[in-house]
């Protein structure tokens, strides 16, 4: 509802200020300095500020007075007058906005402390679209959710190891984040994530990510420890590094169960893409992932993981020119135990120069080495003309099914292979039925379908 702010003269009222959505019956004032600055504890128990720092800054927002509260003044959700000891203003419910807390977009001033305050109240809260925002590392440890409305967050500050700009220092339920750009420096020693947990004891719960894109930093989004989480849209990459733990887009681990990747493009990501990591009930849908390990030292390492988990599945996705193996099923030593049921269904491979490895390439492996219950069935390959290699590269499987797959080979291709089963690992392959595939042969070059 709107209200005047008048003002009376010489027997007359004159109209100094209008506001939108104001209280009914609240006081008014300019800024949360002016809140503080009352000689007295008011009678008025709603007031009103028309900025943070100024007024019409975008930080204006609703207070109630609660005349025995002593908490401490926290510069958004909990406000002292100076002259007076018991009695608070407190910022009434509802989504807030991050300027009412004090928070600048103007792309220079370091948000870290006011963002903090924001994470602390446990409220859900929203960015507008004015900025970009610059913040340091923020920690939450309870129930967050966040609607960033298209803002970006650069991240300032650096790291030896990890440096999130949301850093989850505390097992709970409830993460929500939407439209919200969070951008690194693309340095490699800043360490920059989007965000991620503090230790692999901390387990989050119900994840919900929407339309985020993360940006030139050395992990994307890590999921190494949750429990029922969902990305849905948005883009991850470029993403940076080359060595052990760094150069993720999203990274699942042993603690983690019931992720699902749905319409995410990953671009450019340096070491892994998607890692699944003995992740049990990890699915990627309808994702694209571009120019997988490119860079100026690409490294070896394939687009998508499914390292030794149970009920793991590929559906639907891109691979576009993609540098080293788009998928590989099981070949991570880091892990222990067998990939088991495991589908790769209605993919598509466009100008990938590696096949899809199924089982660990190791001519040494662990007792527990391999792989079972795995369908590789209707997907398509696109070979490069430069490429020589595999389509589908098998070491170790047991009841596998690779089925309907259709293979293109373009003109002048030389030594490509549609599927290769190898005996150089210590555990064959058995029980593997091949039918159905299809083959169409445009080259002069050596084609095999079956090696």
């Amino acid at each position: 509802m709107a209200q005047l702010i008048t003002q009376e003269s010489a027997g007359h009222k004159h109209v100094v200020q209008f506001v939108e959505n104001a209280v009914v019956g609240s006081r008014t004032v300019n800024t949360v300095a002016d809140l503080r600055a009352l000689s007295a504890a008011p009678t008025d128990l709603s007031w009103e500020t028309l900025g943070y720092w100024a007024a019409g800054d975008g930080g204006h927002a609703k207070y109630r007075w609660n005349s025995a509260s002593t908490a401490t003044d926290n510069g958004s959700t909990v406000l002292k007058i100076t002259a007076v000891t018991t009695g608070r203003f407190e910022l009434q419910p509802g989504i807030l906005e991050v300027r009412a807390c004090g928070v600048v977009g103007d792309g220079s001033t370091i948000n870290t402390t006011a963002l903090q305050t924001v994470a602390d109240a446990s409220k859900p809260f929203m960015f507008s679209s004015y900025g970009p925002w610059v913040s340091g590392q923020v920690t939450v440890d309870s129930q967050i959710n966040i609607d960033g409305h298209g803002a970006t967050v650069n991240i300032s500050g650096s790291h030896a190891t990890d440096y999130q700009f949301l850093k989850f220092i505390a097992s709970f339920t409830g993460v929500t984040i939407r439209d919200l750009v969070i951008n690194g420096d693309g340095v490699d020693a800043s360490s920059h994530y989007g965000f991620g947990p503090s230790s692999s004891a901390v387990v989050l719960t119900d994840v919900h990510i929407e339309n985020v894109k993360v940006q030139n930093v050395i992990v994307g989004l890590d999921l190494s420890a949750v429990d029922n989480a969902t990305v849905v849209g948005g883009k991850i990459g470029p993403v940076i590094g080359t060595t052990s733990g760094r150069g993720y887009g999203i990274a699942g681990g042993t603690n983690s169960k019931n992720i699902h990747v749905l319409g995410t493009h990953f671009y450019r990501c340096s070491r892994h893409s998607l890692y699944f990591g003995a992740t049990i009930g990890a699915s990627a849908v309808g994702c694209t992932f571009q120019e997988h390990g490119y860079g100026a030292t690409p490294t070896q390492l394939s687009a998508l993981i499914l390292a030794r988990g149970k009920g793991q599945s590929a559906t639907a996705n891109n691979f576009i020119d993609c540098v080293h193996n788009p998928i590989d099923i099981s070949d991570d030593n880091t892990v222990a135990g067998q990939s088991e049921t495991t589908t790769l269904s209605a993919n598509t491979f466009s100008g990938c120069k590696r096949p899809i490895i199924i089982g660990d390439s190791s001519a040494t492996v662990s007792a527990d080495a391999g792989t079972s219950y795995i369908s590789v069935t209707g997907n398509t390959w696109n070979m490069p003309i430069a490429a020589d290699g595999d389509c589908i590269k098998v070491y170790q499987a047991q009841r596998l099914l690779i089925a309907t797959n259709v293979f293109n080979f373009k003109a002048d291709t030389s030594n490509q292979n549609a599927i290769t089963i190898d005996d150089v690992a210590a555990n064959y392959p058995s029980e593997v039925l091949i039918s159905g595939n299809v083959a169409y042969i445009n080259t002069t070059g050596s084609v095999k379908c079956l090696v």
